[in-house]
Parts: C-alpha cells; sequence; structure tokens
C-alpha cells in the first residue's frame, strides 16, 4: 500500500474508502469517505478524526471499523442519515 491507493471496504448498503494522510514521516491520520449508490445517483460525506497511527495499514483498519460504527448508528455525533 502507498499513499497513493483508496482501499475500499462494502458495509451493508454503502461504500467506505479509506485514503489515509501522512501528516508527517512517522504517523498516518484518518480520512475516508462513505458513499451510497441511490436512484438520482450516488452521494458522498467524508469523515475524519484526530486519531494518528504508526502504519498506513492501521489507519485504513482504523477508517473502516469507524466507517461501520457510524452506519450503524453507534455514533452519536456522526451519521449517515442524509446518505
Amino acid at each position: 500500500m502507498d499513499n497513493q491507493t483508496t482501499e475500499i471496504t462494502r458495509y451493508k448498503e454503502y461504500l467506505i474508502e479509506a485514503n489515509p494522510p501522512k501528516p508527517d514521516k512517522n504517523t498516518w491520520g484518518t480520512f475516508f469517505v462513505i458513499s451510497r449508490d441511490r436512484r438520482g445517483g450516488v452521494k458522498r460525506m467524508p469523515f475524519d478524526d484526530d486519531k494518528t497511527f504508526p502504519s498506513r495499514l492501521d489507519a485504513v483498519h482504523h477508517c473502516f471499523a469507524l466507517g461501520r460504527k457510524i452506519i450503524d448508528g453507534e455514533m452519536d455525533s456522526l451519521s449517515v442519515s442524509d446518505l
């Protein structure tokens, strides 16, 4: 994996696309987009948080886990209800 690759997983009727940034030489951040294909087109919503990780793989796993929690409604302040 390099920093130009977007990792994608499907969860329920959504896609989670993780593309963690590399804010400095030793860490990876959190950035992902949740999208849903509906009549009228695809809607996309970006998410991030302040957590950093020592590897890109760890950051991607965090993005996917956080995305699943958002989709499942387990995050009070984050939602995909507009998708």
